[in-house]
C-alpha cells in the first residue's frame, strides 16, 4: 500500500468539520430476499438528525492512536452513519465526482455490534442506505484476524473500473478513505485502528455483489476499551 501524504485526509476532514453537521437521515436497511426474488427495502422511518461532531479537530489529531481494543458497547447507527459521511465527503472534495468516479471505493458493514443494524453484512450505497448481505459464516473469523470491534468497515475497490492505469489511484484513494474514516470517527469520541491487504473470504463474496471488486482496506471501530490499553 503506497504511503499517504499525512496532511491529505487531514485537510479534508476539516474542510468538512468546518461546515458543521448538518441534518441527515440515518441509514435504511434494505433486507436481501430469496434467490431469485430481489431485493426489498424496508420502509423508510421518520429518525432524528445524525450528531454533528463534538471533539474538536486539535484533540482529534493530537490523541490519534491504532486502537486494537474495544469496549462492549455497540456504536449507535445514527453516530456509524454520520462518521462515514464525513469521511465520504473528503472524498468528494479530494476526488470530484466527474473525473474519478471509476475509482470510488465501496465500504461493507461487518455489524457485530452496533445499535440499529442488524448483526451481518451490509453494503453501504452511496445515498447511505445498507444493504443486507446476509450473515456469512467466516464473518466469525474476522474479529481474529483484524480485532474483537463492534463494527469492521471493510473497504472495497472495483479493478475493471479502475484499468490497468488507475490501479495505484485506487490503493491511494481506499487508503484516503479508511484514514478520513479514522479521523471522523475520533470526533464522534470512536477509535479505531486501520488494516491493509485483503481477505479471501470477503472478495469472494464480493463477485456476487460487484464483479471484479476486491476487498482491499480494514477499518475496525468502536470505543475505546476502558482499561485505556491499545
Amino acid at each position: 500500500m503506497p504511503l499517504l501524504p499525512e496532511n491529505a485526509p487531514v485537510d479534508a476532514v476539516k474542510e468538512v468539520l468546518g461546515r458543521g453537521g448538518g441534518a441527515v437521515a440515518p441509514p435504511s436497511v434494505t433486507a436481501r430476499a430469496a434467490p431469485g426474488t430481489g431485493l426489498r427495502t424496508a420502509p423508510p422511518e421518520p429518525a432524528p438528525a445524525r450528531p454533528g461532531p463534538r471533539i474538536p479537530l486539535s484533540a482529534v489529531l493530537a490523541g490519534r492512536r491504532s486502537v486494537r481494543r474495544f469496549a462492549a458497547a455497540a456504536v449507535p447507527a445514527e453516530t456509524l452513519g454520520s462518521v462515514l459521511d464525513l469521511a465520504e465527503a473528503a472524498q468528494r472534495r479530494q476526488w470530484p465526482r466527474a473525473a474519478h468516479d471509476p475509482l470510488r471505493p465501496d465500504v461493507l458493514v461487518a455489524a457485530y455490534r452496533v445499535e440499529g443494524v442488524p448483526p451481518g453484512l451490509h453494503r453501504r450505497a452511496p445515498d447511505g442506505r445498507l444493504t443486507s448481505l446476509g450473515t456469512p459464516s467466516w464473518m466469525a473469523e474476522l474479529p481474529g484476524r483484524y480485532t474483537d470491534a463492534p463494527c469492521l468497515l471493510l473497504i472495497c475497490g472495483t479493478l475493471h473500473r479502475a484499468g490497468a492505469d488507475g490501479y495505484g489511484g485506487l490503493l491511494v484513494r481506499v487508503g484516503a478513505l479508511g484514514h478520513a474514516i479514522w479521523l471522523a470517527a475520533r470526533t464522534h469520541a470512536l477509535e479505531a485502528s486501520v488494516y491493509a491487504g485483503s481477505s479471501v473470504e470477503v472478495c469472494r463474496e464480493l463477485r456476487a455483489v460487484e464483479p471484479g471488486s476486491r476487498h482491499l482496506f480494514t477499518v475496525a471501530l468502536g470505543y475505546a476499551h476502558p482499561d485505556g490499553e491499545r
